[in-house]
């Protein structure tokens, strides 16, 4: 029903704005301050370029007086004699310098500072004020004198500091007849006199700075400005006890390091400008004011009606569809009440029709029936279905009445399906004592496989809780089996029109079933292909391979043990709150020098676009986003303690399109016992081994990727050995992007491992030497623990030679086991005599590296090479394989660079002089990595990399990878 419309409230909105001047208010202030900047920047413009005409006059005054004295000291043969004299037979330095003080004497200017150098710029003599200056080399700047040898210029000018005075120097050539013999230097000091002839008016002052303090100025102790804010960096405006100060600075020609601070008092000038906004303002608001006191008359009639909506729209949120307003209005506030009150009632019947629905199948497919989108058929898409089943629920009910049997496996059930939930999962039906549940549809999302792992330990735990609640009463406990499998399936509406039910079919549904049949109480078996997407969460063991009814081909099974980071993070966390604790408790003591809390973030986004097969670690083929974020705390106590706690936010070590996760990447306390350069380290921090750990995300490494020995994953794998030489062979030509994704590289990435390292240097020779926890092709879960250290270590060694400023050399050296903690001591390709694990940690890796980088100009080049053996089981000889890098960067003025860097791995051969002794034991890779980068300032970074990889297998993949990252360095946050 419509009601008639009285005055609207767009109406009575109008009549209360029409009191408001707010943009008039705002227009005049604006022009205000434009005419304000506008004439404060050419009374500044015009004050500065007074100050630099006064400062030239003055100067040109002041080098003529010492020209006209550097020809008395330059005519005659006086002079002469004497230098060469100094310069070429027995030196009588005291008469040369009672000479050069008479000469001074006459001239009545013994201020001046004198200096005579041979023709190659040694330093002869240095008179100031009449006085000998013990070191004469003092008064004369090397830079200057170099530049006048190499051009024989027969006079310069330049600045030099001689004890804490600076003085403004001419240079001139002395020659006899046309055979130069030397030079003469005569300076005269810069000194707050001189700042004071060139003072701008009004109270400004000047300064002579070189780098952090002035040497001469017009500054006193009563002045409001102070020198550290006339020098610091960066600054243009000051603001000094309230007053505005304009500051301008000028690099002294010829000499970048000195400058002249100019400071402009800007109070003066900006007062009536400041009286002017100040009105306007007032006036303003007065005409505010009045424009609130009409809205508030009429807010007065349209207050009751919209707290009233508000009301019942607060009561439609928390759920309560019995709402109705009354509203005895005319105008649109009526309107809209009627309005409300229709939609309160269509929403309190969708809720009763939902609340069935939802009851009888999941909350999505509820929601696409209500927009109703169901209907008969399917499509294909890929989906990961998970079946449980309990165990041991028959002998446990039996003898119980059917109620109390169906009320425990409603309770079994809800924590099942709330599980399933939880990881947005749906619930497909449940049959008995068994539940199936969907991952991937209706609706899909790209961690599907995580999802249904994380949800069937979630039923795991749920399970085995109520088992030992059961158990703790001496009742019959229960046990759950699961199967998880991902694959293409038929997803849809199966059934009639009359009555329809959603669900998924295919091979790759059945394959899960049967999983979950065979799954022993408490175990979670899954498939190769969902091992691939989940394998860096959780902790995966190989459970072998298994025929299926139905299944033609034999499938490969892993079991779930746990989540990897619920189980690694321990050492670490523990490590890194230990540092933070540290931290906090030197915190209060920060005032004190000896001590310093420093606080630094680096924030970073790297998009990956793959080819159509895997680049090796980027495991997905699809376009992705891998997000970073690290906060650094650097804790320096005195000159002996030094702490860093660094914390990181990413989606892993190894780039990939699934959650974040977060841990403590660097924890470690450095102590360094003498002024030597000797540092004992201890903790958690990056592996000691090779060059390019120790530059990664830093302005040294201008790529996104890393060298290819740190990352090409051979078919050799840490966590599965082969029963033979022969099946070894065959795993190069297996499905490479399965096998590439389970193998061991020469180097895992940047490992961050713990343990304990010694490292120093003397001249030009470095070391590091460190006892580690794992060894650099050990998968990621050995580096966080403690106890690899005591029964697994690894010595690592590295020592570099600086050759010269811009070359350098070093070796490393790496000696440890490398295969995979989580193997499993029964592991029928184990050799017998070694399933133990003590025996497993005789299968040592060994890498020899040598490292060589070259730096000239705006070009940087460097290089990388590993020699590298293993002990493998079941292989009579070690396998080695040697591995390179060869990188060049071009950096240039504006900011940008270019890079290329090449890499490949050649592979020995397996087994020499026996039946396989011909063929290496992989197929030989190569990889070229391409950048371009540009640095927006100094904590802003924009680049980009094409990276190509080539293999000789017969059918090489096409795994490149075009890479961007976007990175933000946050410093000094604390």
């Amino acid at each position: 029903m419509s009601r008639p419309l009285g005055l609207s409230f767009r109406a009575r909105l109008v009549l209360a704005l029409v009191g408001s001047i707010a943009p008039i208010l705002i227009v005049a202030l604006l022009v205000v301050s434009a005419q304000t900047r506008n004439v404060t920047q050419e009374f500044v413009q015009t004050t500065r370029q007074n100050t630099d005409s006064a400062f030239i006059q003055l100067q040109r005054v002041q080098r003529q007086r010492l020209d006209g004295l550097g020809t008395r000291f330059s005519g005659g043969s006086r002079f002469p004699v004497l230098l060469l004299e100094a310069t070429y037979s027995e030196p009588d330095i005291p008469h040369f310098e009672d000479q050069v003080s008479y000469e001074l004497k006459l001239t009545s200017d013994t201020a001046t500072l004198v200096a005579f150098t041979d023709i190659t710029g040694k330093p002869i003599v240095a008179i100031r004020s009449g006085r000998a200056l013990p070191d004469a080399a003092a008064a004369v700047p090397a830079a200057l004198m170099t530049a006048m040898i190499e051009r024989v210029d027969t006079s310069s000018f330049g600045y030099q500091l001689v004890d804490d005075r600076l003085y403004d120097l001419h240079v001139r050539l002395l020659r006899v007849g046309t055979e130069p013999y030397g030079f003469v230097l005569l300076a005269n000091a810069i000194d707050n006199a001189f700042a004071s002839r060139i003072r701008p008016p009004g109270g400004g002052h000047v300064c002579f700075a070189a780098g952090n303090r002035c040497y001469a100025s017009t500054l006193t102790g009563n002045d409001q400005i102070t020198e550290a804010q006339l020098v610091a960096p960066g600054a243009d405006r000051l603001d000094v006890n309230g007053n505005p100060w304009a500051i301008t600075s000028s690099t002294l020609a010829g000499t970048p390091d000195f400058r002249r601070i100019t400071a402009i008092p800007l109070d003066d000038l900006l007062r009536p400008f400041s009286r002017i906004q100040t009105a306007l303002r007032l006036a303003g608001l007065g005409a505010l004011l009045i424009g609130l006191v009409l809205a508030l008359l009429i807010a007065r009639g349209l207050a009751r009606p919209i707290r009233s909506l508000v009301l019942a729209t607060q009561s439609v949120a928390r759920g309560d569809y019995s709402v109705h307003i009354d509203s005895p209005s005319t105008d649109e506030i009526g309107t809209l009440a009627d309005s409300f009150n229709q939609m309160t009632e269509g929403l309190r019947l969708k809720e009763q029709y939902r609340g069935l629905l939802d009851k009888v199948v999941s909350p999505e497919i509820a929601a696409e029936m209500m927009r109703g989108e169901i209907v008969l058929g399917g499509e294909t898409r890929e989906v990961t279905t998970l079946f449980a089943d309990l165990r041991g629920f028959t002998a446990m009910t039996e003898g119980w009445e059917p109620a109390r049997v169906i009320a425990m496996l409603n309770q079994v059930m809800e924590q099942a399906s709330d599980a399933v939930e939880a990881e947005g999962g749906v619930v497909d039906k449940y049959v008995g004592d068994e539940i199936m549940a969907i991952f991937g549809a209706p609706i899909a999302a790209p961690d599907d496989p995580l999802r249904a792992v994380r949800a069937a330990i979630r039923i795991r735990d749920a399970v085995a809780a109520l088992a030992r609640q059961r158990s703790g009463h001496g009742e019959k406990t229960l046990g759950v089996g699961i199967g998880i499998n991902t694959g293409e399936a038929v997803a849809g509406n199966m059934g009639s029109l009359r009555r329809l039910n959603y669900t998924v079919l295919g091979e790759s549904v059945n394959i899960a079933a049967r999983l979950c049949s065979q799954a022993e109480p408490q175990e979670i078996l899954m498939t190769e292909v969902t091992c691939e997407r989940v394998q860096h969460a959780f902790e995966i063991e190989p459970a072998g391979e298994r025929h299926f009814k139905g299944i033609s081909r034999a499938l490969r099974i892993f079991s779930v043990r746990s989540h990897k980071r619920a189980l690694e993070s321990q050492p670490t966390i523990a490590l890194g709150t230990i540092a933070i604790a540290f931290m906090l408790a030197a915190t209060p003591l920060t005032a004190q020098r000896s001590i310093q809390l420093d606080l630094s973030a680096r924030i970073e986004a790297a998009v990956y676009l793959p080819g159509d097969d895997p680049a090796w670690l980027i495991p997905s083929t699809q376009t992705f986003i891998a997000p970073r974020a690290s906060l650094f705390a650097d804790l320096f106590l005195g000159d002996r303690l030094y702490a860093l706690l660094e914390l990181r936010a990413d989606r892993g070590p190894i780039p990939a399109d699934t959650g974040f996760e977060f841990r403590a990447e660097q924890a470690f306390i450095r102590f360094t016992p003498t002024k030597a350069n000797l540092h004992l380290q201890a903790g958690r921090f990056v592996s000691p081994f090779g060059e390019y750990p120790q530059r990664h995300h830093t302005t040294a490494d201008p790529f996104i990727r890393p060298p290819f020995p740190y990352e090409y994953r051979t078919a050799l794998m840490p966590d599965s050995i082969a029963p033979s030489l022969a099946v070894l062979l065959g795993w190069k030509d297996d499905d490479e992007s399965y096998r590439k994704s389970e193998a061991a590289p020469i180097i895992w990435g940047i490992p961050y491992q713990l343990g304990a390292m010694l490292f120093g240097g003397a001249g030009r020779v470095s070391f590091r030497a460190a006892v580690i926890n794992s060894s650099p092709a050990s998968r990621t879960y050995d580096w966080e623990r403690f106890r690899n250290l005591t029964e697994r270590p690894a010595f690592v060694g590295n020592l570099g030679l600086r050759v010269s400023p811009e070359f350098e050399l070093g070796t490393s050296f790496s000696r440890g086991p490398w295969l995979s903690t989580h193997l499993p001591a029964s592991l029928d390709t184990f050799p017998i005599d070694a399933r133990s694990s003590t025996d497993r940690d005789s299968y040592l890796q060994q890498i020899w590296g040598v490292n060589a980088a070259y730096a000239r100009g705006r070009l940087q080049t460097r290089a990388e090479l590993f020699l590298d053996r293993k002990d493998t089981p079941n292989v009579p000889d070690p396998l080695g394989s040697l591995s390179y890098s060869l990188e060049a960067t071009l950096r240039f003025r504006m900011g940008a660079d270019l890079g290329a860097r090449w890499g490949a791995i050649h592979f020995d051969d397996a087994g020499a002089g026996d039946t396989y002794g011909g063929d290496p034991w992989d197929y030989d890779v190569q990889r070229l990595q391409v950048t371009a980068g540009y640095r927006i300032d100094e904590s802003k970074d924009l680049r980009v990399e094409w990276m190509l990889n080539r293999s000789d297998r017969p059918a090489p993949l096409d795994a490149n990878l075009l890479s961007v990252r976007v990175a933000w360095v946050l410093d000094r946050l604390w």
